[in-house]
């Protein structure tokens, strides 16, 4: 790790208060995502929270302040990690780690699998030009079949007002991209029912994923969500 990176993280935290909550707020200053998060939380029984990409450590605030559940957050920029230290270090039932999102989502599931908990991965690990979601599916369903995920800045079909990110040819986040993993382990996917015009904040889009039938049942459920089928 650059300490040096992380010391100016860290002491940035203090120093700037009025940059603490970049992009609106938790979930990119999104109602309509917040009432989707409490959704999952309430319907799917969920017990614990993993995070990949913790960036200045807003939403993971925002979630384990809702929830009081154990949250694991992951960051491999030095700088991100101290100021996200600098926030929510000392925390009960904040853990905080400085790895690769895919090793950390290697070791991570198999430990939270082994005390039977219902887990929510929120992934937002995916801004630089290393585009790591279709490995983090890829480990999180093959190791953790009952997980529900949800990918922050995905397209939403028939919604263009949903921002979404595009790294160029093939790493788009779209339904195409993760069309390989959906096959493979059968997820069912959802989108928010808010339209991009009833939405606040950055109107970024999402995507919620499941496999299991208790899974796909609990996102039925939501109000705040509309199950998507290809074709």
């Amino acid at each position: 790790m650059n300490l040096i990176q992380f010391a100016r993280g860290y002491l940035g935290y203090y120093a700037l208060p009025s940059h603490r909550d970049k992009w609106g707020g938790p979930f990119n200053g999104q109602e309509g995502r917040c009432r989707i998060f409490a959704e999952l939380i309430n319907k799917a029984g969920i017990t614990a929270i993993v995070e990949t990409g913790s960036y200045k450590g807003v939403s993971t605030d925002y979630m384990h302040r809702q929830t009081d559940l154990p949250i694991y957050s992951v960051e491999n920029h030095a700088r991100y990690y101290g100021y996200t230290h600098a926030r929510l270090g000392g925390r009960r039932n904040v853990h905080l780690y400085f790895e690769d999102c895919r090793s950390f989502l290697r070791h991570i599931s198999p430990e939270l699998l082994g005390t039977g908990n219902t887990v929510l991965f929120y992934l937002d690990a995916h801004w630089h030009t290393d585009l790591p979601l279709a490995d983090e599916l890829q480990i999180v369903f093959s190791q953790m079949g009952s997980a529900l995920v949800m990918i922050d800045d995905f397209a939403v079909p028939g919604d263009i007002g949903y921002g979404y990110d595009d790294y160029g040819p093939n790493k788009q986040l779209t339904v195409e991209y993760i069309a390989s993993s959906v096959r493979q382990f059968d997820l069912q996917a959802f989108f928010p029912a808010l339209t991009s015009q009833e939405e606040t904040g950055s109107k970024r889009g999402c995507v919620v994923l499941a496999k299991t039938p208790s899974m796909v049942l609990a996102l039925e459920q939501c109000v705040s969500l509309w199950g998507f089928r290809d074709g």
